[in-house]
């Protein structure tokens, strides 16, 4: 596979899930961004956009934990960890 389908193949799952969300749609956004976290796992904003996605939910747990994956694979921290604060 060519790398320009590779990114192309991650990306649409991202921009779905991203679509989906602001729909309301959040169960098919979750699966949407947990295929493009299988498909591509080094990109610290699909990461983001879980925990995002997460937190829309209500999951903070879950939330925290995709955020907390952003950071590491390098996240703005401080964007990130207010995020984190604000998770109720």
């Amino acid at each position: 596979m060519s790398y320009f389908l590779y990114l192309l193949n991650y990306y649409f799952f991202f921009v779905r899930a991203y679509y989906y969300l602001k729909t309301g749609d959040t169960a098919k956004s979750r699966e949407d961004i947990l295929q493009a976290i299988k498909m591509e796992d080094s990109k610290y904003f699909i990461y983001n956009m879980a925990g995002d996605i997460f937190s829309f939910s209500k999951d903070c747990t879950n939330a925290v934990i995709y955020w907390n994956q952003a950071i590491d694979r390098g996240g703005n921290s401080t964007v990130i960890n207010q995020k984190i604060k604000n998770c109720n």
